[in-house]
C-alpha cells in the first residue's frame, strides 16, 4: 500500500439519466419532487409477464390498463404519466377481443381441430375436398346432357324467337231438387224435401179467386219419405163449406248440368338480342369450373395446415396476444418511469405543459454507487487491478470525524506532460451501514484535507 497525493478529485454518479417520453403528448400527472427517492423499474421482467392470464380465467390477459396502473412495480416506479385514454381504450378493446377468440376456438381446441379434420381432410368421407370434386364432376355432366339435348333438337345455332305455352282445363258440376203442392185453391211455396219428414201447408180460401165457394180455411198435411228428390207417400185433408170437393196436386222435380272447358294459348315472342344456348351452356360450365379450380386450391393450400393444427392454433393465439404486447408497450410508455435508481435531481415539467417526445423531464442520478474522477499523483503505475482508499473530512468541519470511502479502480491514463500524475474513475459503493450516501453528488474534494492510498 502506498500513498498518492490529490491534485483534484470529485464525486460523480455512477448512472445518471434525462428521463423522457417515447411519444409526446400533455402531462396528465407527476408525483415526483426534487431530492425523492427514486425505484427502478424493471421492465425486461414485468415485459416477459405482459402475457399472463387472470387466474382462473385463461381467457382474460391481466395487464390491461387498469392491470397495468394497479401493477404494484408499476405503481412504485411511474414519476410522472401523460392524458392516454386513447391509448388505454385501444388496448383495452384488444384485450377483449382476445377474450372473444379465445371463447370462439381456442377454449375448445381439441374439439374445433377434430371438427375441422373432419370437414377439410381430403381423405374424410364427404369431406369438403370431395364434395368440390363432385360438384365439378356433376357441372361437366350438366353441360355435357344439355349440350346432347340441344344437338338431338337442332338447336346449336343461334336462336331469334321462342315459344310459349299456356294450356288450362275447367270442370263444373251442378244438381238441383225442388217439390211443388197445390190445393187446387191456391198454390203453395216451393220447398226442399227432406228425407222422412211431415210439411204443413194452410190456405185461406178467402184470398183465392173462384166463384161460390163458402168463406173457410183448409189444411193440407203433406207426409214426404223423400229419396233422391221422389216422393213415396202422401196424403191430403180439407175442410170446405157445404157441397164443395178439393182439389190438390203435388209435384217434384230435380235437374243435373255437368261441363267442361279447355283452354289453349300459344306466344311467339322476338327480340334484338339473340341467343346461342349452346354456347351459353358451355361458358356458364367454364365459369363454375374456374370458380371450383380456385376453390379446389385454396382447400388445398389450407389442408396443408392440417397435419399441425395444434400447432397452428398455438401460434395463432401467439400472434394475437403479441399484437396486445404491442399495445400494453405503447400503453406503458405514456408512464415515465426510471430504469436506475437513485434520487431526482432535476424536474423540468409540470402537469399540463406540453411535451414532446424525447424531452427531458425528470433527471435521475444514482448516488448509490459513485465515481471518484480526478488526477492523483503517484509514483508507480495504476491499473484496473488496483483499490484506492480515501480519507477525508468533509467540508473541511472542525472536530469531525474523517470520512473513509475506497473503490476499484475502473479507469486509469498516465499523463504525457509529468510521468507521475494520473487520470484515474474509482467505482465506489456510497452507502454506509444504514442505507444513507456517504458522500455527496458533485461533491469536491480539498486537497488540503484529503489523503489517499493505493494498494
Amino acid at each position: 500500500m502506498a500513498a498518492a497525493k490529490i491534485q483534484n478529485l470529485r464525486v460523480k454518479p455512477s448512472q445518471w439519466a434525462n428521463l423522457c417520453f417515447e411519444v409526446g403528448g400533455v402531462m396528465g400527472s407527476s408525483s415526483v419532487e426534487l431530492g425523492d427517492t427514486v425505484t427502478p423499474f424493471d421492465f425486461p421482467t414485468f415485459y416477459g409477464n405482459l402475457g399472463t392470464t387472470v387466474l382462473g380465467m385463461p381467457a382474460r390477459l391481466k395487464f390491461d390498463s387498469a392491470g397495468i396502473g394497479a401493477d404494484p412495480g408499476v405503481t412504485a416506479s411511474t414519476l410522472c404519466a401523460l392524458r392516454a385514454e386513447p391509448a388505454k381504450a385501444v388496448l383495452d378493446k384488444a384485450v377483449a377481443a382476445r377474450e372473444n377468440s379465445f371463447y370462439g376456438k381456442y377454449a375448445n381446441q381439441t374439439a374445433v381441430i377434430a371438427q375441422t379434420r373432419a370437414y377439410y381432410d381430403p381423405g374424410t368421407l364427404n369431406s369438403k375436398p370431395q364434395r368440390l370434386t363432385a360438384l365439378s364432376t356433376i357441372s361437366q355432366n350438366q353441360t355435357d346432357l344439355l349440350y346432347a339435348a340441344y344437338f338431338a333438337d337442332g338447336r346449336l345455332a343461334v336462336v331469334k324467337s321462342t315459344t310459349a305455352e299456356i294450356r288450362s282445363t275447367t270442370d263444373s258440376v251442378s244438381e238441383t231438387c225442388s217439390t211443388t203442392v197445390n190445393d187446387g185453391f191456391n198454390q203453395s211455396t216451393n220447398t226442399g224435401s227432406q228425407n222422412g219428414t211431415s210439411n204443413t201447408f194452410t190456405d185461406n180460401i178467402a184470398t183465392d179467386i173462384a166463384v161460390d165457394i163458402a168463406s173457410g180455411g183448409v189444411t193440407n198435411t203433406i207426409s214426404d219419405d223423400v229419396s233422391f228428390g221422389v216422393a213415396t207417400a202422401s196424403s191430403l185433408a180439407s175442410s170446405f163449406g157445404s157441397g164443395f170437393q178439393a182439389q190438390y196436386g203435388v209435384s217434384i222435380g230435380r235437374a243435373d248440368s255437368k261441363g267442361e272447358a279447355k283452354q289453349l294459348q300459344s306466344g311467339v315472342n322476338t327480340d334484338y338480342g339473340y341467343r346461342v344456348p349452346n354456347l351459353e351452356n358451355s361458358a356458364q360450365n367454364h365459369r363454375a369450373q374456374i370458380s371450383l379450380m380456385d376453390e379446389q386450391f385454396s382447400q388445398y393450400m389450407y389442408a396443408q395446415n392440417l397435419p399441425n393444427l395444434e400447432k397452428v392454433f398455438q401460434n395463432e393465439l401467439s400472434s394475437i396476444d403479441l399484437d396486445v404486447k404491442r399495445l400494453q408497450v405503447s400503453y406503458l410508455s405514456t408512464l415515465l418511469l426510471s430504469p436506475i435508481p437513485g434520487v431526482v435531481t432535476g424536474r423540468y415539467k409540470n402537469p399540463g405543459d406540453r411535451v414532446s417526445a424525447g424531452e427531458a423531464v425528470v433527471r435521475v442520478e444514482n448516488n448509490q454507487e459513485i465515481y471518484l474522477v480526478g488526477i492523483l499523483v503517484y509514483r508507480g503505475m495504476i491499473t484496473l487491478s488496483n483499490t484506492v482508499t480515501v480519507t477525508t473530512t468533509l467540508f473541511s468541519a472542525t472536530g469531525t470525524p474523517p470520512t473513509v470511502i475506497s473503490g476499484q479502480v475502473v479507469a486509469a491514463r498516465g499523463n504525457q506532460g509529468n510521468d507521475d500524475r494520473w487520470e484515474v474513475v474509482v467505482k465506489c459503493n456510497n452507502l454506509d451501514g444504514g442505507g444513507n450516501p456517504i458522500l455527496p453528488l458533485h461533491y469536491s474534494f480539498d486537497y488540503d484535507s484529503t489523503s489517499a492510498t493505493i494498494a
